[in-house]
């Protein structure tokens, strides 16, 4: 792993350290990693809302919906062995579930997450931490116990203020496809108009890793989130126990920011950051969306100056919005595009985010679609097209060196493999067809 300096690490705990310190802000070694927190009493509410949450028939849902072989926290206990043991098990879990929401505090067993790293797909090398993605993997009792409390706070009679509908990831019934097709939708029927399209496209920086528990936990009472929820998912992210091991290096010790990446909360714990960003900006001459921490913001107007202003506006929103909840934008990073069909568009004043000038570009690759600034979808077909080409010519070289497969076999690959790649949000670029 290449190192800031530009040295690289020479030891298995040194690359080990530098993963978990730049991937878990706040990261603090330590032999023991001791996290033990004193239990705080229960009120009879307290004990009254837990049983609520809490049932037998919920606890055999939430077991049932892991994969039998998914991998296991450091507890070793792999989903196969809840599900095949449920019957004698759910009635000491029901107790245990319901005592760990009662008292608002998360069992020492469950505290310790195994953080390993996977190399992201689409890198052509992995010597930088940057392009690995950690993911945390805490024991299946406590993902059962959030994937319970999940399926509380999403049940309507609860009260609880569902995400913002601008957030189209974690949410059911959204996908990529709904996020572009709102998006080119907005833009197209302002071209029509014959308005400039003022567009941003920025993500936050490690959203999950840098979030602070306080934060989400103020979010969530804002939303309507139970007091006792709330203190739960409170103990749940802060002071973290974190173990990793690379070869014959292992390193231990405690995180109190974040969201794990890969527990059942997490998504929902973001979207409560996330949503007071989107109602900031949306409004005011100003649409915004969402997927995940992948954010675009829209201002459109006759006169491109005013479409500019409307703009910068919003990104002041964004740079106070960062300064309250302690995350960043890279600027580098942020994409500025100006859609219209005129043939040209004058002197302007870009907007500037964190001081920084944005650099205005021709086309963005946003959700995996590039977005030209006339939408005449040419750019993003020619890159299909090359897409296309060289995983056909992939496919072909792997079964052609065994004199060929079944028609039926090759029939799936192009039906699973190739088509995919080509049809891929179609929705929105196919009228250029």
């Amino acid at each position: 792993i290449r190192l800031p300096s530009g040295e690289y690490s020479e030891s298995e705990e040194g690359c080990l350290k530098h993963l978990l310190e730049t991937h878990f802000p706040g990261f603090q070694a330590s032999s023991t990693g001791n996290t033990r927190k004193p239990i705080r009493y229960a009120r009879r509410d307290s004990w009254a809302l837990a049983n609520r949450i809490v049932s037998a028939e919920k606890i055999r849902w939430a077991i049932g919906t892991f994969e039998p072989f998914k991998s296991p926290g450091v507890d070793g206990i792999y989903p196969i062995l809840l599900q095949k043991g449920l019957d004698l098990l759910v009635g000491p879990l029901v107790r245990i579930f319901r005592a760990s929401l009662a008292l608002r505090h998360i069992p020492e067993g469950w505290r310790t997450a195994r953080a390993v790293f996977i190399p992201k797909a689409g890198r052509t090398s992995h010597v930088t931490v940057k392009d690995y993605r950690p993911l945390s993997l805490t024991s299946f009792m406590l993902k059962a116990l959030e994937r319970v409390i999940d399926r509380f706070l999403n049940d309507d009679t609860t009260g609880v203020t569902p995400s913002h509908p601008n957030q189209f990831a974690y949410t059911t019934g959204y996908s990529v496809e709904n996020a572009l097709h709102e998006l080119v939708s907005r833009i197209e029927a302002q071209l029509e108009k014959g308005r400039f399209v003022v567009a941003v496209f920025f993500d936050v920086e490690g959203a999950f890793n840098h979030t602070s528990p306080e934060i989400v936990c103020e979010e969530a009472l804002k939303k309507g989130v139970p007091a006792l929820v709330v203190d739960w998912l409170r103990d749940l992210l802060s002071d973290r126990k974190i173990t990793s091991t690379l070869g014959r290096a292992s390193l231990t010790g405690v995180v109190g920011r974040g969201c794990p990446q890969g527990g059942v909360l997490s998504p929902k714990a973001w979207n409560l950051v996330a949503d007071r960003l989107l109602e900031e900006l949306n409004g005011g001459g100003c649409y915004s969306q969402a997927y995940a921490d992948d954010f675009s913001a829209l201002t459109w107007s006759n006169c491109l100056g005013a479409a500019m202003d409307l703009m910068q506006c919003a990104l002041n929103r964004v740079t106070r919005w960062c300064n309250r909840t302690g995350l960043s934008v890279n600027p580098d990073k942020t994409q500025l595009v100006i859609f219209t069909r005129k043939h040209r568009v004058g002197a302007f004043t870009p907007p500037s985010l964190a001081g920084r000038r944005l650099v205005r570009k021709d086309s963005v690759k946003y959700l995996g679609v590039i977005l030209d600034r006339k939408l005449n979808w040419k750019e993003h077909l020619e890159h299909q097209r090359r897409k296309f080409y060289a995983a056909f010519w992939l496919c072909r070289s792997t079964f052609g060196a065994t004199w060929g497969l079944k028609p039926k076999m090759v029939l799936w690959l192009y039906n699973a493999v190739l088509i995919p790649r080509v049809t891929y949000a179609s929705l929105v670029w196919w009228p250029r067809v």
